[in-house]
């Protein structure tokens, strides 16, 4: 079984520019592959990734489904896990363009690839993960359409290419 963690080396972006020179190094996942693509940091240092997972085991040993899903990885400061939270609709499905809101809650997208569609949906989250609300912004069933999503100017840019 092919073994792929996640090393997270987090500097500058939590610390002053006078603590630059120390950095710590954190492993978040499992034992299956993982993906951070997208990274947040909130008012109160909280620090949100974006990406997939596939372990159910590690920092993923809540997790209920097998195969890729959405994931999304709230820490603080110290690298304590907060919250991890998973979703799936299809078979490759990617969380991305994380956002914090002034109230500490967070939105993320999930970009879901399946057989039978492809969707966007915008995923609302409180500040222990569970879900507020979600809406599917994008659909498609067509195989020739790509659809993607991204965060922009705090806001999202959201497309589909054929």
């Amino acid at each position: 079984m092919k073994r792929i963690m996640i090393r997270l080396i987090v500097l500058l972006l939590v610390m002053n520019i006078s603590q630059a020179m120390a950095h710590e190094e954190y492993v978040f996942g499992g034992s299956q592959n993982e993906l951070i693509n997208g990274m947040a940091i909130s008012a109160d240092d909280r620090i949100l990734l974006t990406g997939y997972a596939s372990s159910s085991d590690g920092t993923l040993e809540n997790r209920t489904k097998s195969g890729r899903s959405g994931w999304a990885l709230c820490v603080d400061r110290q690298g304590n896990v907060q919250f991890s939270f998973c979703s799936r609709n299809g078979s490759q499905d990617e969380m991305q363009a994380p956002v914090f809101h002034e109230d500490g809650t967070a939105t993320v997208l999930l970009n879901s690839h399946g057989k039978e569609k492809k969707l966007i949906e915008l995923i609302r989250l409180d500040q222990r993960g569970n879900v507020l609300s979600r809406m599917t912004l994008l659909e498609t069933s067509s195989p020739d359409i790509n659809l993607i999503g991204r965060e922009f100017s705090g806001g999202y840019l959201l497309s589909g290419a054929n």
